[in-house]
This record gives C-alpha cells, sequence and structure tokens, in this order.
C-alpha cells in the first residue's frame, strides 16, 4: 500500500532495480527495503471444492496392529520419534501413515499393511515437500546424514 500511494517513489526503485540487475550480479547493491510489520488479513471463511483420494481407516488400524503384534513400537519409521513418549497420554499410539507407492501413482488399488509406513508429521511434510516426492528410505538417510551435523 505504501508504494501505490508513493507512485514516484515505485518508479524510481523500479528504475534503479532494472539497473542493478544488469550492471551487476551483486544482490548486496539493491535497495533496501524495510516492509516493516505489515498486517495480514486472516481468519475470513472460504469455501473450497476439491476432489481427495479416498482412504480407508481400517488401513491405518491393521498397520498399527502388526507393529505392535510384532513387539513393535508406534514410532517414526524415518526419524524414531514417538509420540507417547513425548506427550504421554495424549500422544499414545498417534502416527501418521503414509502410502509408500503414491495413490495418485497407483490409482484405485487394494492396500495391504506393507504398502504403508509410519511417519510423524514432520517426516510427512518433508516426504512431500517438493518433487519428486522422496520415498521413506530416501528421507531416513536423509536424516540419519543430518543427526550429527
Amino acid at each position: 500500500m505504501e508504494f501505490l500511494a508513493q507512485p514516484d517513489r515505485m518508479q524510481a526503485l523500479a528504475t534503479q532495480l532494472r539497473t542493478n540487475i544488469t550492471t551487476t550480479s551483486s544482490a548486496a547493491a539493491l535497495p533496501e527495503i524495510d516492509l516493516g510489520d505489515e498486517p495480514a488479513s486472516e481468519g475470513g471463511l472460504l469455501e473450497r471444492t476439491h476432489l481427495a483420494r479416498d482412504r480407508d481407516p481400517k488401513a491405518k488400524r491393521r498397520k498399527l496392529a502388526a507393529v505392535l503384534k510384532t513387539g513393535g513400537t508406534i514410532t517414526c519409521e524415518a526419524c524414531g520419534f514417538d509420540f507417547g513418549r513425548t506427550y504421554g497420554k495424549r500422544g499414545h499410539e498417534y502416527i501418521e501413515c503414509h502410502h509408500r507407492v503414491p495413490l495418485h501413482v497407483s490409482g484405485p488399488v487394494t492396500t495391504r499393511v506393507a504398502d504403508l509406513a509410519l511417519l510423524c508429521s514432520n517426516c510427512h511434510r518433508m516426504i512431500h515437500r517438493g518433487k519428486p516426492w522422496l520415498t521413506v528410505e530416501e528421507l531416513t538417510h536423509l536424516v540419519r546424514q543430518h543427526a550429527g551435523a
């Protein structure tokens, strides 16, 4: 809004930016622009319509049961995070379930326990951050690689 109220200043800065881009490769030559504490309007209601892939909630329950049956614990397969250990009763047996082969790739499929991975929320987001998506094994390697860094 500040620039809209000062079109001459906006034009001068735009000209300076164009000049700097064509005459130097250093970002240090760009003018300092203080955006201050610009407020953001949030909280309004939006109606959105979108398609979503069908999920069977029983598949996650079967995965959890299979892990517990073999004496395992409900922890992230990539980083080992345990919601129960960190959050107590509130986090007991909480975890996200991830399809090892994305449903948008496989299309409709009959999901087996081996098709699923248990991931903490952070690892699940990291797998889906950017394309191509990481496999659970790639993310596990990344976590281990940076654990000692």
